[in-house]
């Protein structure tokens, strides 16, 4: 329902398609649910994909079984083959730049939002308002929790940072393996 919903696909069973562009391009796609102006417009072989939002996993052609709610949530994401993602992000912009990342579980506003460029890191779990806003390419396996929590975090992995803007004020943006608990837990750590 909608402009171009669903394009060509609207007789496939099994999809959902509702605002402008919505799921435009899903001939080989079963499982969709998309539902806003351009969600999963590009989505044409991905399998299992639900998009909720403005935008939500516009570019994601043919990775499978990602979810995507709010306002251009993982808008960038496509798959580096076909069939990868698993992926879940839930906020504004949330997973936003996730270019080709996997296993990922973005939640709140800006969560995960990550920098412009080739963003492949998984199995990061980013929960919180600009939780991890700033991971970008590699990195991996971060756990980062609360509001701000690891917000300046760019390339580090394996992090477990959990508290109000713990490792949130940028001093620990390239460390690896950072244990970090308690509100503003390792601010001014030394990075040398």
């Amino acid at each position: 329902m909608g402009y171009a919903a669903l394009g060509d696909a609207i007789t496939v069973p099994g999809l959902i398609g509702i605002g402008a562009y919505a799921g435009n391009s899903a001939t080989g796609a079963t499982g969709l649910t998309a539902v806003g102006w351009s969600a999963l417009k590009a989505n044409t072989s991905g399998l299992n994909n639900v998009a909720v939002g403005y935008e939500a996993l516009l570019t994601n052609a043919d990775g499978d079984s990602n979810t995507a709610v709010g306002y251009k949530a993982m808008r960038l994401f496509e798959a580096s083959s076909d069939g990868d993602g698993d992926n879940t992000a839930l906020g504004n912009q949330a997973g936003y730049n996730n270019d080709t990342g996997e296993e990922n579980t973005y939640i709140g506003s800006n969560a995960g939002y990550g920098a412009a460029g080739t963003n492949s890191g998984g199995q990061n779990t980013l929960v919180g308002h600009v939780a991890g806003k700033l991971v970008q390419g590699a990195s991996q396996k971060n756990t980062i929790v609360g509001a701000g929590a690891g917000e300046y975090i760019t390339t580090g992995s394996y992090h477990t940072i959990m508290g109000y803007n713990a490792g949130g004020d940028g001093s620990a943006a390239t460390l690896e393996k950072t244990t970090l608990i308690g509100a503003y837990a390792g601010d001014a750590i030394e990075s040398t």
